[in-house]
């Protein structure tokens, strides 16, 4: 991406006078804004669309705010105790923990790659459901 940047500079430095070349810098920053913000929006919304959710399902702000606890999560995917009872057969549950129960988003990241966070000491063979994409 550097590289393609410094081109580009180059490229605008041999051919526009100083006001275009800060209109053509302004057009190239909000671009590519609107582009990074489109392409993070797009990878929750494919994930979530198969499941008919929106941003609305999980967030009940316009402007989303990080959620805490898991209240939002067993709204729709009952108590934890439910939870631990449908991977009841895998060894070992990872609904379990010695560690009491985890907040949802410490292994499940809806707006990210999940992880097993028993594996940070442990080392279990469980695969993590990978999202939708």
């Amino acid at each position: 991406m550097v590289f393609l940047f410094s081109e580009l500079i180059d490229y605008v430095d041999e051919r526009m006078d100083v006001e275009m070349k800060q209109v053509t810098a302004v057009i190239f920053l909000v671009s590519f804004l609107i582009w990074g913000t489109s392409a993070a929006q797009a990878q929750t919304t494919q994930k979530d669309l198969i499941h008919g959710l929106g941003c609305d399902s999980c967030h009940d702000t316009e402007v989303p705010q990080k959620l805490e606890g898991n209240g939002v999560c067993l709204s729709c995917h009952g108590s934890y105790s439910e939870v631990a009872g449908l991977t009841s057969k895998m060894e070992p549950n990872p609904h379990v923990s010695h560690l009491g129960e985890f907040d949802c988003v410490a292994c499940h990241k809806p707006h990210g790659e999940s992880e097993f966070v028993c594996n940070q000491c442990h080392e279990f063979e469980i695969k993590m459901p990978e999202a939708a994409n």
